[in-house]
């Protein structure tokens, strides 16, 4: 099941990250104990002020969040465009308002995520988000 959910990332290693387009992005940051770089492909659950909104949907223990809060400088690749950022986490009413609109435009995919991961969404406190602000753009990864 492992290597299920590293193949986007094999993708993003090959450089078709481009054509996951804006629903999901790579992120690129350091091990809080092994001080080494790793890579996780999220979802992008929503846009705001053109900065990518993206969930922990295994709740605050996952790894890269954890990471995250140790070293929070990141690179973000997203559709064909790379760049330097930070964590911005959103707020209990930011949250609520994120994940309300996005349960109502993908009420299948919120169905699936819940049966296969053993999720609910409904407790969405229970789910961080963070927008990454764009600080540099780099060249595109085409």
């Amino acid at each position: 099941m492992k290597f299920f959910f590293r193949i986007p990332v094999y993708v993003y290693a090959l450089r078709m990250g481009r054509f996951f387009g804006k629903q999901f992005l790579l992120l690129q940051h350091i091990g809080r104990s092994s001080n080494k770089i790793r890579k996780t492909v999220l979802e992008v659950v929503d846009v705001v002020d053109g900065a990518p909104i993206v969930i922990s949907g295994f709740g605050s223990k996952s790894d890269w969040l954890l990471n995250m809060k140790k070293n929070p400088s990141v690179i973000i690749q997203w559709g064909d465009r790379r760049f330097n950022s930070f964590p911005i986490w959103l707020k209990a009413d930011e949250v609520t308002d994120i994940l309300n609109k996005y349960q109502l435009k993908h009420k299948f995919l919120v169905l699936v995520y819940e049966k296969m991961f053993n999720i609910n969404l409904n407790k969405k406190s229970e789910y961080p988000l963070c927008k990454f602000p764009i600080l540099y753009s780099g060249t595109s990864t085409k």
